[in-house]
């Protein structure tokens, strides 16, 4: 069926494909040495492919998540000075309650809402959100 020289054909076809695929859609290029001087933004065009009816137009941008575009840190900050220890941990708690729902409403991947107290000062607390 396939020898072995038609799978490591196969395996390099398939190399580059995917080298071409995770290339930069632009690359620029600086070269100097002694009166060269070489200044040149090289594009990598999309996949454009016709076969008879057979057509595929793809262009291989890369769209980055969250957590790599710089995601969201959102600190929100709760006057708890009226009340008592016991019911400052119970208004935290529903506080960080609906945050977490709200945005798991929204569809936020891999949120994470916690609390933060300090010691220094009792009468403010932080409810974080991390994405």
């Amino acid at each position: 069926m396939f020898t072995p020289l038609r799978k490591v054909i196969f395996i390099f076809v398939l190399t580059l494909v995917a080298g071409y695929i995770s290339l930069p859609p632009e690359i620029s290029v600086n070269f100097q040495r002694g009166p060269i001087n070489l200044e040149k933004n090289i594009v990598r065009p999309g996949l454009n492919f016709d076969l008879g009816k057979i057509s595929l137009r793809k262009n291989f941008d890369l769209v980055l998540g969250l957590d790599l575009a710089g995601g969201s840190h959102l600190v929100f900050e709760a006057q708890t000075s009226g009340l008592s220890a016991t019911d400052r941990k119970t208004a935290l708690e529903s506080l960080r309650n609906v945050i977490e729902r709200r945005v798991n409403l929204f569809g936020v991947s891999e949120p994470n809402v916690q609390i933060s107290s300090f010691e220094g000062n009792q009468s403010k607390s932080l409810v974080k959100l991390l994405n």
